[in-house]
């Protein structure tokens, strides 16, 4: 294989950005965002769960709906996912239950 003197030019901003745009679609994100497409969501999101999502959020370009990466971050920051919220306390004891209640248990079996 023989060299040129193109081997040694440098990308033009053009080339260079044309190059990251396809690199971008085929690693499932557009550029400005995701698509409702199998495999163009945004990762850790289960295909059906991003389908109904990006219904919710987004914008609907032909047959796909298509979600930019702002909007997606503004619906995940105003949504506490339940691993996020704090932990529910649970009580089981009767004593626990009336000191919730504000009241105090009399008697009882010993």
């Amino acid at each position: 294989m023989s060299r040129t003197p193109d081997d040694d030019r440098a990308l033009t901003r053009g080339e260079l950005r044309l190059i990251v745009q396809t690199l971008a679609s085929l690693l499932g994100a557009t550029a400005e965002g995701y698509s409702s497409r199998r495999g163009h969501g945004p990762p850790g999101y289960e295909h059906r769960r991003w389908q109904a999502l990006a219904r919710e959020i987004g914008t609907k370009r032909g047959r796909w709906w298509h979600v930019s990466r702002e909007a997606l971050t503004a619906y995940e920051a105003t949504r506490q996912e339940p691993s996020r919220r704090a932990p529910v306390e649970t009580t089981t004891s009767s004593e626990a239950i009336a000191r919730k209640l504000g009241l105090r248990l009399v008697g009882g079996a010993r």
